[in-house]
């Protein structure tokens, strides 16, 4: 498989997001995260917002950064007529949206990308929505991101914001609190019209049926590979120590921005 890392920077990125500490593991994610569909977004969240706020046209130009296998823009393109695109740095991601796009009547035209979303954002084109989970910081800063993210919106547009803070008994300083998520975005000179809190509940759920797709995946790379047992172990309880922050400590939540 091919992983466009540009630069090692990039890549500590990409293994920060999916809480990697071994480069060994890499090689080995499309397959065990290959019965995850909606890789960590919330498309209902998406499509609520979407539907409240009027925010795609017939025409309309939406783009998802970092975009996994495309479900977000695949379940707008069922719903609504426009033009999509979906960039996403794993190629097999890529790959897996275009062959369920095979099996799903859409109202409007997607396109899925392999590529760096650096290089989307310092391209001419511009975009009525940009849908952007913030999990890393690959462009930056919570600030840098939206900062450059602006560069591709255009004058009315809009951008769905999907990020988490802490609760405030919580000592990470790797979180903000909600106050500090506010006060950065509102130094990006971008407003904030809407934002939904997942339902907690929801966010359980989808872990502990997330995690299980995960466990049959390492049990069967572990058949598969038994010298690289532990390998393939670190990287569950790795998902499983994420899952309990997430439930516990952190809220997920989509922010629409104008």
């Amino acid at each position: 498989m091919v992983f466009m890392f540009d630069n090692e920077k990039e890549k500590n990125y990409f293994k920060k997001s999916l809480d990697i500490n071994d480069d060994s593991i890499i090689k080995y994610i499309p397959y065990l995260l290959k019965d995850l569909w909606e890789l960590g977004g919330c498309n209902k969240v998406i499509l609520d917002l979407v539907k409240k706020h009027q925010l795609i046209s017939k025409n309309s130009q939406v783009i998802d950064l970092c975009c996994g296998k495309g479900s977000a823009i695949i379940a707008l393109a069922t719903n609504y007529s426009g033009f999509y695109y979906g960039v996403d740095i794993i190629k097999e991601f890529i790959q897996e949206g275009k062959e369920k796009i095979k099996d799903i009547d859409l109202k409007g035209n997607v396109t899925l990308i392999a590529d760096d979303i650096s290089n989307i954002i310092n391209q001419d084109s511009k975009y009525d929505l940009i849908i952007f989970g913030y999990d890393t910081e690959i462009l930056g800063t919570i600030k840098e991101s939206l900062d450059k993210i602006q560069k591709i919106k255009t004058k009315n547009g809009s951008i769905i914001f999907e990020t988490v803070y802490k609760i405030d008994d919580y000592d990470d300083n790797n979180f903000p609190t909600k106050k500090m998520l506010e006060k950065e975005i509102n130094n990006c000179n971008l407003s904030i019209k809407d934002m939904i809190v997942w339902e907690q509940d929801y966010l359980i759920s989808m872990n502990i049926e997330n995690n299980i797709k995960i466990k049959k995946r390492v049990d069967e790379l572990i058949n598969f590979e038994p010298d690289k047992k532990q390998l393939f172990l670190e990287f569950y309880e790795n998902q499983l120590k994420e899952s309990n922050i997430l439930d516990n400590y952190l809220r997920c939540v989509s922010i629409l921005l104008i």
